[in-house]
This record gives structure tokens, sequence and C-alpha cells, in this order.
């Protein structure tokens, strides 16, 4: 009897091994393979999530067994840096992330599955990889945190101003960038409407989401009376403690989401015609600046933006906005700009031009002195927050 058993599998075994070679294949085997790109399908909460990698290592002592090591793509070929610019990956605050799992093998494919712990993080992993490609699924719960909410703009009073610095010179006395900010605010109109108002218009929820994810409920600029929520992957927050968290965008996702609304060959779209007459002579080296600001949003990229928050002590208000740390190296990688006079006469130039007629006079006399105490402003800074006053609201969110 066992004879004949270990005759028929013998028979199985061949039978299976020639129509492998009728048909041109090989039996599928596991080794170490990185899939990323078109190789990759990647959803995290059930949406795709782009610019990512993933690494499947077996294991060497139990094939039932293997690691995956999640990582962000390298973004420098786009931003065209020298050096490498890491981005985030799959988890929130995270360069790299390593799960265990099961796999199982099978003549054409494996399928992996798991759930495990990571820095807080509950991560139950599903998916399955051939030659082709990988598909997976991370489902995810962030550590609890006091952020995690969903958030309504503070319309009467939707903007943070304040920045506490050297006084610069106005007219016969002086003045302070934060108060003089602050007129500007309230004082502009477009449209009829002050900035405030439009972002009232514009902006209406923010939702900090427990696997992560930041979102935002908005109204596109010319369908004011339309409400739609930003997609799923392209913001998360972590690290969260008392009064802050880091943001981390994810920049691929983004490209992919400009890409796909780019507008077509719109004359409305076009640059407009150049005035003639004399032009300011700039000195700055705006290349310099760029490549200042370049490294700066770099840097974000790769290592997040830090967020501050305050809530006040019965949580019917907050206070959401980035601070000296983040704004005050972008500030001092353009504070060249308003140093140079010309540089300043063309900024006024082109305000002057997109202004109403009512605007004109008020640009004149107030935005070139604000721009040449700028640098003033910049150097001496102390502190600084710019953000936005939200509600805490019990609404369920609607992705």
């Amino acid at each position: 009897m066992k004879n004949i058993n270990r005759f028929f599998a013998s028979a199985a075994a061949v039978l299976a091994l020639v129509s492998c070679e009728k048909k041109g294949a090989e039996p599928f085997f596991v080794q170490t393979e990185t899939f990323s790109g078109n190789r990759l399908e990647l959803f995290y909460s059930d949406c795709l999530m782009h610019g990512k990698s993933v690494t499947v290592t077996p294991d060497a002592e139990d094939a039932s067994k293997a690691t995956l090591t999640l990582a962000g793509m390298d973004w420098s070929a786009v931003a065209k840096a020298e050096g490498p610019v890491k981005t985030s990956g799959v988890l929130p605050g995270q360069f790299t992330t390593e799960l265990d799992v099961t796999m199982s093998v099978f003549a054409d494919h494996a399928e992996i599955s798991g759930e495990s712990q990571v820095e807080g993080y509950s991560v139950t992993t599903k998916g399955s990889f051939d030659r082709n490609g990988l598909k997976i699924h991370f489902d995810v719960i962030a550590p609890q945190n006091p952020l995690a909410g969903n958030y309504g703009l503070n319309a009467e009073n939707p903007l943070i101003i304040n920045w506490d610095a050297d006084r610069f010179p106005f007219g016969d006395g002086d003045w302070a960038i934060q108060d003089a900010l602050r007129m500007v605010m309230m004082m502009v109109k477009i449209e009829g409407k002050s900035p405030a108002q439009h972002l009232a218009e514009l902006l209406h929820e923010v939702y900090f989401l427990n696997d992560g994810n930041v979102q935002i409920k908005y109204s596109p600029a010319d369908q004011r009376d339309k409400q739609v929520v930003s997609p799923l992957n392209l913001a998360f927050y972590s690290g969260v403690t008392e009064n802050s968290a880091k943001l981390s965008l994810n920049v691929f996702g983004i490209q992919k989401m400009i890409q796909s609304q780019q507008p077509g060959n719109d004359p409305a779209t076009k640059a407009p015609a150049e005035n003639g007459g004399d032009k300011p002579t700039i000195q700055v080296d705006l290349a310099a600046v760029i490549n200042d600001v370049k490294a700066v949003l770099n840097n974000a990229i790769t290592n997040g933006v830090k967020l501050g928050y305050r809530m006040d002590a019965e949580k019917k208000a907050m206070e959401l906005f980035l601070d000296k740390d983040t704004l005050l190296p972008l500030l001092e990688a353009v504070c060249p700009i308003f140093e140079d006079p010309g540089a300043v006469a063309m900024i006024v130039e082109v305000l002057k031009q997109s202004a109403p007629a009512e605007m004109q006079q008020m640009v004149t006399a107030f935005v070139p002195p604000i721009l040449n105490g700028l640098p003033i402003a910049i150097k001496s800074t102390r502190s600084i927050e710019l953000g936005i006053n939200l509600i805490p609201q019990v609404t369920e969110t609607v992705r």
C-alpha cells in the first residue's frame, strides 16, 4: 500500500513538472525582493498610498514566516537635489518599519498576513504577491492622543498672528510687525472681503483621524457653495505631546493628486503680459535664495513640520499654528529679498497692479515700510506663531 501511495505521489509531481514545462512557467520561489512603483499597490485604511516601498524577506529557517520592511521613496530626483531627500515611511513619523508576518506559498504566488504592535501603533497586514508585483493592505490604529478628533474653523476669528520681534521704523515713529500684519489682514479687501473672511469661506473643518491621517473639509475657490474632503494618505500627524505634534506630508501622493487635476492649456492660466517702462534693478542673488528655500523645504519633507497647538481647559477651543522652529528657517532664507531695495520696489509694483483701485493708495502707504521692516523683525524674532483658531466638533468624519 505504501508503494502504491508513493507511486501516485511521484506521478503527481512528474505531471506538475511536465505541466510547468509545457506552459513555460517555473514553480514560484520566494526570495528577498523589494516592491515599489508600478509593482506595488499599497493600501492604507483602504485607500491607495503612493511613494512607498515594501521589502519582503523570507525567514531562512521557517518558510511560513517573513519580515516586511516598509519605507518611503527618495524625493531627490523630483526635487533636483544633489543629495538624497528621504521621505516618511508607511507608518506616521517613521522612516522604516519592520513587521513580522506569516506567509503561505502557492504554485504561482504567496500570501502574507499578520498583526503587529509598533511603537504604539496597531497594524493589521494582509496581502499577496507574485512575479508581477505586491498588493497589500494595512489597517492602522494610532496611539491614543489628545489631538485626535474633528475641529471646525472659528469663522469669526480664524487667524492667529503672534510675532514678538523688535519694532521697525514707520513714518515718524516705529511699529510692531505683529500689529502691522494684523492691521493689513483687516484692511485689505479682495473682492470686497478680508483674507480672514475668504479663509472662513474656503476652510471648514480639520480632521485628525485615529489612523494618523490629517484631512480637511474645504470649498474649491471657484465653487464656494460646494464642500469636499481632501483625500486620505496625503498628510499624517505623529509624536503628539501636550502642546505639539509632527506633521508629515506624502509628497508623492500630493504630486499624484496635482497631476490628476492639472488643467489643460487654459488661456486664463497664462502669465499676464509684461508692462513696459523702467523696471527696478534687483541685486539679490535669487538663485541662492531659491536654493536656501529648497533646502528648508527638503528638510521639512524629510523630518516633518512641527505643529503647535493649545487647547483651552474646557476643550471648547483650540489654536493650531506653526511656530518659530518651523517658520524662522524659511523667513531667514527669504530675508535677503527684503534687504534689496530693487526687489522690494518690484514687489510693491506687482501688488499695486493686482490691487483694486480703492486699495492702491493703501499699498503705496503701508507696504513699502512693512517690507523694509521685515529684515529687522526676522533677525530679532523671539517668538512667532501663525495659524488658525479651531472649535472641537462632535460630528463624525465623512471620508
